[in-house]
């Protein structure tokens, strides 16, 4: 990994973002970190300055805002090999995204109240919108810091790109005492109804092949990796990303591995709703494991 970029919005919703970015550094290695610093203040003095002057006393002084980010900026030098700033005016995930594209990052952090609009009940539309749209990896953080990294969850389709979510958690867990799980859930289809076999018997034999495919699906990481690995399958009929978000806080999890299953549309169907569904349903941070210049959800899919 070369670049990490860190989406600051320049108060308290940082230090988790940068706590992530510095076990992101040591677990997965960076021969760079930017600081995004951001603040949609900035974007309204050549809109107001002609007509309320008076106004523009209230916007934060330029001054202020880049000694802020200096000073993170001489933080992140004790753990970071190279460290550089940017302060940038406008809406946050436009700047976001534009940053990301020309600064070729390959792991995007923010925060999930990025901008100025609310979601009580999860992340900011435009902290989803950076998820769905940012050309790299990305991962988006709520009000917690890692702790420990005593779990994680990766749910698996048993796809190249799961794969890749199932090593990326399994190095953050590395030199601790942390466990992952690889969670796959199914549903017994409609059709086994009308079949001679109990359900019950249908769904354990699922279940069973399901296990096996999991621990398989694992085999060839290196054997201190397996040790931490866990196979949970899940049978039910709500949505995935709400069995995802219960699944994880049910078992204290601190970290979500969720991987991109390629650039067709009906995958990145699948992948937009799966993300942008658990982003709305859990404070967990959440990592997007996709390949660079990959983009996600209903739009992406359709071209649009």
């Amino acid at each position: 990994m070369k670049t990490v970029l860190v989406a600051l919005q320049m108060n308290a919703a940082d230090e988790p973002a940068l706590a992530w970015a510095r076990v992101l550094c040591q677990r997965l290695g960076a021969a760079r970190l930017v600081l995004l610093g951001l603040d949609e203040r900035l974007a309204m003095e050549e809109e107001i300055a002609a007509y309320l002057p008076e106004l523009l006393e209230e916007s934060p002084p330029v001054a202020e805002l880049l000694d802020y980010l200096e000073e993170r900026r001489r933080l992140c030098a004790s753990w970071a090999p190279r460290v550089e700033t940017e302060l940038r005016r406008g809406e946050a995930w436009k700047e976001i995204l534009g940053a990301s594209r020309e600064l070729a990052a390959d792991l995007l952090v923010l925060p999930r109240s990025l901008g100025s609009d609310d979601d009580l009940d999860g992340a900011t539309m435009a902290a989803r919108r950076v998820v769905r749209k940012a050309p790299c990896e990305v991962l988006c953080v709520g009000a917690a810091g890692p702790g420990k990294l005593l779990r994680a969850l990766v749910p698996v389709d048993f796809s190249e790109r799961s794969l890749g979510a199932l090593r990326v958690a399994l190095r953050f867990v590395r030199g601790t005492s942390g466990r992952v799980t690889a969670m796959h859930v199914f549903r017994v289809p409609r059709g086994a109804a009308t079949k001679p076999i109990e359900l019950e018997e249908i769904a354990a034999r699922l279940e069973r092949g399901l296990l096996e495919r999991i621990q398989e699906f694992g085999a060839n990481e290196p054997a201190a990796d397996r040790e931490r690995l866990e196979a949970s399958v899940v049978q039910s009929s709500q949505p995935v990303p709400a069995v995802i978000a219960e699944t994880a806080r049910a078992h204290a999890v601190e970290l979500l591995c969720i991987g991109s299953r390629g650039r067709t549309p009906l995958a990145a169907l699948a992948l937009g709703s799966v993300a942008e569904g658990v982003l709305e349903r859990t404070p967990i941070a959440l990592y997007v494991h996709k390949e660079k210049g990959e983009t996600l959800g209903l739009l992406d899919a359709l071209g649009i």
